[in-house]
């Protein structure tokens, strides 16, 4: 029987602050032994379209539908300019 390697996807949503600045998004695999993996760099005009590129590249990678993400840093008015997200899953080696 194969054993089982325990990996972790990565998200994280920011916005530029410039004026009229996108979402940045970043995605991550990281390998217990190998550390960071694959990584992936994208900018959109909005966080929900953000937020649906990263539930796409989830389902792809993982097979899972869906991943929390949560505000991490607030700007002014109190608005979130930053979410973050983790996903722990299981592949055959």
């Amino acid at each position: 029987m194969a054993k089982k390697i325990e990996k972790r996807f990565h998200a994280r949503i920011t916005k530029n602050t410039a004026q009229g600045g996108s979402w940045l998004t970043l995605t991550r695999i990281d390998e217990p032994n190998l550390g960071n993996g694959v990584q992936d760099y994208t900018a959109w005009s909005n966080p929900s379209a953000a937020k649906r590129h990263v539930k796409k590249i989830l389902l792809e990678i993982t097979g899972r539908k869906s991943i929390k993400m949560v505000a991490t840093k607030l700007g002014e008015n109190d608005k979130p300019v930053e979410f973050m997200g983790d996903v722990m899953y299981k592949v055959a080696e």
